[in-house]
């Protein structure tokens, strides 16, 4: 499911960007919370977060590089 132009600009830099603060930890939880208060289900707004998170930040959420990703032991 593609996500609409506009709510995609909103979601990268516009009022929904400000709440999910890319680059920070807890962004892409933030941004799967925020999806599915506009109607996505869990899984496609996961997937959609997935996509976002690379566009906003130049990695996947679950890269090693990933400002938010919690250090192993």
């Amino acid at each position: 499911m593609a996500m609409p132009r506009q709510l995609e600009r909103s979601y990268l830099t516009g009022k929904v960007a400000v709440r999910i603060r890319w680059n920070t930890p807890g962004d892409f939880t933030r941004c799967v919370r925020q999806a599915v208060k506009h109607g996505m289900t869990p899984a496609v707004a996961k997937g959609a977060c997935n996509k976002l998170h690379k566009k906003a930040t130049g990695v996947y959420p679950g890269d090693r590089r990933n400002v938010g990703r919690k250090a192993r032991r």
